[in-house]
């Protein structure tokens, strides 16, 4: 072949060479900018999961808020109860036998809402122990109500009484309150007969008039300052307040004698 022909030639295979490769470049090309496309949409995906839990946060935070207007209506639409208590003016009651004594018993709300509650013996009550009364109680707040509890003993001896008050109220039921009764000798018919002619210049009493103020008549609230024993007397208005600051009466005298260990002369 020619020379001159073949150079010729040979640039035209390097020009179909070249051509060949081209679109292997392109192609390269095209598999960049794939890549670049599956970059950006992985931002995009990422920018979405940020979105989504942003949301999620959003709505947990809605859902907190939520419970905690529900717990504060809750605590709003609360029902006021009432509070319960029970107090007696005596718990140390006496009856000459045969004969009646009694302690008043108040029953209080002390809450803020409405009280319903009863009064009742603790099981094996002895009979000689009653009510006077309705034992049954429904107060507004802050209102109270009395009912009399009677000790009729039959016999001298002394007795107690559990008393409890089941309530509906926020504090706990039943409530207990103890009482005691003593059963004191009040001799023969025609003692008494005597003594009621002496007492009735003394005043009314309890038993045989005595050198000692404290164990003869009663009904004078300054009675117990005369008292011959005075460290009984004391005992007596610390045990029972009452008969220092209102009146001596008949319960006083009684814890005088079998509770302060006072002797009568």
């Amino acid at each position: 072949m020619n020379r001159s022909h073949l150079f010729p030639a040979l640039l035209a295979l390097l020009g179909l060479f070249v051509l060949a490769c081209t679109p292997l470049r392109g192609g390269r090309g095209s598999r960049g900018g794939g890549d670049d496309d599956d970059d950006a949409a992985d931002d995009d995906d990422g920018a979405d999961d940020d979105d989504d839990a942003a949301d999620d946060d959003d709505a947990a935070d809605d859902d907190d808020a939520a419970d905690d207007d529900d717990a504060t209506g809750d605590d709003d639409d609360a029902v006021p109860l009432g509070f319960a208590a029970l107090s007696a003016s005596e718990t140390n009651i006496a009856a000459v036998v045969p004969g009646t004594a009694y302690s008043t018993l108040t029953v209080e709300n002390l809450g803020d809402g409405p009280l319903a509650a009863e009064l009742s013996f603790a099981p094996g009550t002895p009979s000689i122990f009653s009510f006077q009364g309705s034992t049954f109680f429904m107060l507004d707040p802050f209102e109270s109500s009395s009912v009399d509890v009677l000790f009729s003993p039959t016999e001298v001896g002394v007795w107690g009484a559990w008393i409890e008050l089941a309530h509906d109220g926020s504090n706990s039921s039943p409530l207990e309150l103890y009482i005691n009764g003593d059963g004191l000798d009040g001799g023969d018919d025609d003692d008494s007969a005597g003594d009621d002619d002496d007492d009735s210049a003394e005043g009314d009493c309890y038993d045989e008039i005595s050198s000692d103020p404290c164990c003869g008549c009663y009904g004078d609230s300054s009675t117990n300052t005369l008292c011959l024993d005075s460290s009984a007397s004391a005992c007596v208005c610390s045990l029972d307040p009452y008969c220092c600051n209102t009146e001596w009466d008949e319960i006083c005298q009684n814890e005088y004698i079998l509770d302060c260990g006072a002797t009568c002369p």
